[in-house]
This record gives structure tokens, C-alpha cells and sequence, in this order.
């Protein structure tokens, strides 16, 4: 498993949302991995703050000491995403974001 690595943490009030007036935005690089047939992101629990987590669920799980997030298709599809691409996720707006690096 490669590990994703922090590339930087900010706190940032924002201003769309009044329920979460501020949350912990982290944004992290790592590869899609292939796991059961699916393309999956292996992120380290330490690397994630409780915001980053809740912004994943749905599409995520945790297993050990890692957050899996299950890549969906239409990511897939609309990113042209295929494994050991370098991607970023972030929780923006407590959603979770995946781009391509």
C-alpha cells in the first residue's frame, strides 16, 4: 500500500455553509490503487482529521489503520483515472473532492 502523504492543512471559514462555519480543509496526494476490482484511494488515518473522514462517507470505509475510498464511476470516467494515477482529495465545502494531479 502506498501511503497518501499531507500536502497542506488549512483552517478556513466558509462563508456557503452556516451549519460548519469552520472546518479543517486537508488536501492529500497519493495513487489510486486496484483493490477487488476496484479503483480505490488508501489513505493513513493520521493523515485525516474528523472532517475529512465524514466528508467521505458513502464512498468510504475503514479498514485497519487506513480510510478506503471507493472510487465511483462516474469519477472514473469523467477523470480518466486508472491505477497509480497521482490524485488530490480535499473536503472543500465538507464534501469530498477528487482531482487529478
Amino acid at each position: 500500500m502506498k501511503l497518501f502523504k499531507p500536502i497542506r492543512k488549512l483552517i478556513r471559514a466558509i462563508r456557503y455553509n452556516p451549519i460548519f462555519p469552520l472546518a479543517e480543509i486537508v488536501h492529500l496526494e497519493g495513487p489510486v490503487e486496484l483493490n477487488n476490482g476496484r479503483l480505490v484511494l488508501c489513505i493513513p488515518l493520521s493523515a485525516c482529521c474528523k472532517d475529512f473522514i465524514d466528508s467521505a462517507k458513502g464512498t468510504s470505509f475503514i479498514v485497519g489503520e487506513s480510510l478506503i475510498i471507493t472510487m465511483p464511476d462516474y469519477v472514473i470516467e469523467h477523470l480518466t483515472v486508472k491505477e497509480g494515477s497521482l490524485v488530490v482529495v480535499d473536503n472543500r465545502k465538507g464534501k469530498c473532492h477528487i482531482q487529478l494531479k
